[in-house]
Parts: structure tokens; C-alpha cells; sequence
């Protein structure tokens, strides 16, 4: 057990660029695409304490809730005393920067880190119940960057996945991780906040019953965008490339029903960059959270700011790749 007596760990927020297959008729679904980002992020302090005391700042009672009962299972598997455990920042819930599984795995991953244990963040997703759909979120805590999962075995036996399911319902454990790549940390990203819908719950795990299963030949698509041209565009650090390929990926599959589900001036966002000659323009996960990407972006982001807060949005903000995940800050 380490002697510290306190730290406080920041964990960088998610893009998540793309379900892969929602269709699952090879034996697997989910899988996807998604990259760390160094802004927003969330921030926890734990301390040792008599008892486990989950502090309501910056938490809804349900999500205080479900971190609760999740370290208690973390601190009976590891023997670990009480904590308190007090959330700093964090960015808008079900905005698409992925807050839930930060703030739910990093609760646990501060915590083993505090009694010195170097814990897998897919070790502690499966018990704090997130990774059920997609493993991005998971995945960038053990060192950021460029994530492609592997989904989950569907409906090839009692173990596997049976239902498309998001994360907040689905019990499978996280997913395997095929591909984990530094991003080139000299593109900047855009970073657009219109006003939307907050799409979670009941109305997520519908809306997934709805829409599934997406066309066969949409998800071999995606596959033949990821491998020929999403991949190593990443990898030869080809901006344009990157850019054309990612744009082409958010029109098939499960993202069409994600952009469609939200408010039009989320579409119009995205409009609205492109007429501005943004490249990469894409939602994360459910929005509204947009982004674009490029090598200097300030212009854009003055160009794009009047035209977003006349709606209601919040003024954009640039920030590039997280390559390193969760990081000890005391």
C-alpha cells in the first residue's frame, strides 16, 4: 500500500468518430474509432478516509450513484480502505466527449493509483459496468491517442453480446483494442458546442433498437475507409487524406441515425464549417459536440464564433491529441 496520502488525476476527454458494425451479421458489433483530446478534461482528487464518500459536486445523484457503487466493488477486490473522492472538472455530460466513462473509470483508476496499484483500465471498466459498447473511452486512459476497437462477439453464445445496446445498458466487458497510435499532436482540432439534445437513457437504448441493424454492405464501406484510407492516413500523418476519410465514414452506418437524432442546427453547424472550407467535419458519438481539423485554425474558429453564439452555442475552442492518457497531477 503506497503512503501517499492524496493525488489528483486528469483524464482527457474523448472523440469517438464512429460505430463501426452495427449490423453484426459476421458474429461481431460495436467496434469503432475515436481519439484522445487534450481539452476538455476531467479532474479527480481522492484522499484516504474512514469510509467511501462519493462528494455530489460536479455529479447528478444517478451518476454519483453508479461511481459509488462501483469503488465499492474496486475497494473489496483490491482491499482497499475508505476515500473520499471529489470531482474537479469535467466536461458537459452527453455532449460527445465521453464524461461518463472518465469520470466512472478514472474514479477507480485514481484510486488503485492511490494505494499504488498500476491497474488496466479495462480491469476497472468492467466493474465500474462502462466499455459495453464502445472501448474508446476506456482505452485512452492507458495512453490516449488514436483508438480502434474491436467490438464484441454478438450473439455466438451465452457469453456473448446479444443485443445492440449502448454502454450505460449493456453488461459485456470492454472490448478488445486493435489498434492504439499517437496522433500527430501538430494538427489542431476544432472544437464547436451548438445547442442539441442530451441523447442517453431510455431514449438512447431505443433509439439503438431502432436504428439496428444498419445495411451489411454500409458497414463493409466503413471497414474498406478505415483500412485504406483512415488507418494510414494516421499513420503517414496525411492530413488531407485523414480529413477526406473520416468525412466519408461519418455519412454511413450508425452515425447518419446519431446526426439525424439531433437538432437541425447541429447538421447546420457542420454545414456551416464546410462552407467555411473546414476539413474532417464530423459529430462525436451523439453530439452536439462537433470538430473539424487542420494546422492553424484560428481563423475558423473567428470565422465560425458570431455564427454559432446567434443560435445559442457556446464559442469554439481549439485543442489538439492526447498522447499520454491519465496522468498524475499530486
Amino acid at each position: 500500500m503506497s503512503d501517499t496520502r492524496a493525488l489528483t488525476c486528469r483524464l482527457p476527454a474523448r472523440l469517438h468518430f464512429g460505430l463501426l458494425d452495427m449490423n453484426g451479421s459476421h458474429g461481431r458489433v460495436d467496434g469503432g474509432i475515436g481519439l484522445a483530446i487534450q481539452e476538455p478534461a476531467s479532474v479527480i482528487k481522492v484522499a484516504w478516509s474512514d469510509d467511501l464518500d462519493v462528494c455530489p459536486g460536479n455529479l447528478d445523484n444517478r451518476l454519483r450513484e453508479r461511481m459509488a457503487a462501483g469503488l465499492a466493488a474496486v475497494r473489496k477486490d483490491f482491499g482497499l480502505p475508505g476515500a473520499k473522492v471529489e470531482v474537479l472538472a469535467r466536461p458537459g455530460a452527453h455532449s460527445g466527449f465521453g464524461s461518463s466513462t472518465q469520470l466512472l473509470v478514472g474514479a477507480a483508476r485514481a484510486l488503485c493509483l492511490l494505494a499504488g496499484y498500476a491497474v488496466p483500465a479495462s480491469d476497472l471498466a468492467l466493474r465500474m459496468q462502462r466499455g459495453g459498447t464502445s472501448g474508446i473511452g476506456t482505452a485512452v486512459m492507458d495512453g490516449g491517442g488514436f483508438v480502434l476497437d474491436g467490438g464484441h462477439r454478438f450473439r455466438r453464445s451465452p457469453r456473448s453480446k446479444q443485443e445492440f445496446e449502448p454502454s450505460g445498458a449493456a453488461a459485456a466487458p470492454p472490448p478488445p483494442v486493435l489498434m492504439q497510435e499517437p496522433f500527430p499532436e501538430n494538427w489542431e482540432i476544432l472544437i464547436a458546442q451548438p445547442p442539441g439534445l442530451d441523447i442517453s437513457g431510455k431514449q438512447e437504448l431505443a433509439l439503438f433498437h431502432q436504428v439496428c441493424p444498419v445495411p451489411d454492405q454500409e458497414v463493409d464501406a466503413m471497414c474498406r475507409l478505415l483500412l485504406t484510407r483512415i488507418v494510414p492516413a494516421v499513420l503517414e500523418e496525411d492530413l488531407d487524406e485523414f480529413c477526406n476519410g473520416l468525412e466519408a465514414y461519418q455519412r454511413l452506418g450508425f452515425k447518419v441515425a446519431e446526426v439525424r437524432t439531433q437538432l437541425p442546427v447541429v447538421q447546420e453547424c457542420m454545414d456551416r464549417l464546410r462552407a467555411l472550407d473546414a476539413q474532417g467535419v464530423g459529430m462525436s458519438s451523439w453530439g452536439p459536440v462537433v470538430f473539424s481539423f487542420g494546422r492553424d485554425l484560428a481563423p475558423l474558429k473567428n470565422d465560425l464564433d458570431p455564427w454559432l453564439t446567434a443560435r445559442g452555442g457556446r464559442p469554439s475552442f481549439i485543442t489538439r491529441a492526447d498522447n499520454h492518457g491519465c496522468r498524475v497531477l499530486l
